[in-house]
């Protein structure tokens, strides 16, 4: 696997990975520490404002980095683009910044899951790289391209590709 050229990471979060939220609050504040004082208050704004379903980035949505925008995609098309502040953009904008399909070459994003058969195996035969959790320590050499047994591992493994 070539390093340092992943662009999309996909978790499953079918509710198999986790059952509660909470640990949501955990990962903000390593995210928190990590930023600059003056823009942590911010930050646990905006945090806030995610999850009460207030701000325009959730589950199912896509940021585009470069651009600054969350967007919704329907069969690849952007359907509907905001900026960070909630400001929709119109149709006409959205169709200038995205004028087709937005596509990602499928061997620079990561898989992760807990489900071999419904998580890896078909992100495989689509060229997708995998990382397995397999906490029960059942899968076989060749399942996937890496394979851990918590969430947990998974870091390590995502520094070297990100």
């Amino acid at each position: 696997m070539n390093n340092r050229n992943i662009k999309a990471i996909v978790f499953d979060l079918d509710g198999t990975l986790y059952e509660e939220t909470h640990h949501f609050e955990y990962y903000a504040a390593q995210v928190a520490k990590r930023l600059r004082k003056e823009d942590q208050h911010r930050f646990w704004e905006d945090y806030r404002t995610v999850l009460s379903g207030r701000h325009p980035l959730r589950i199912g949505s896509v940021y585009d980095t470069e651009k600054d925008l969350i967007l919704f995609l329907q069969n690849g098309i952007v359907s509907e683009a905001y900026r960070w502040n909630g400001e929709k953009l119109g149709a006409a904008e959205v169709k200038t910044i995205y004028p087709g399909q937005v596509k990602i070459d499928l061997d620079r994003l990561f898989s992760i899951g807990d489900n071999l058969d419904n998580d890896i195996l078909p992100a495989r035969r689509l060229g997708c790289r995998t990382i397995f959790i397999d906490a029960y320590r059942l899968a076989k050499h060749g399942d996937a391209d890496v394979i851990v047994a918590s969430m947990s591992e998974c870091v390590p493994v995502l520094r070297r590709f990100l």
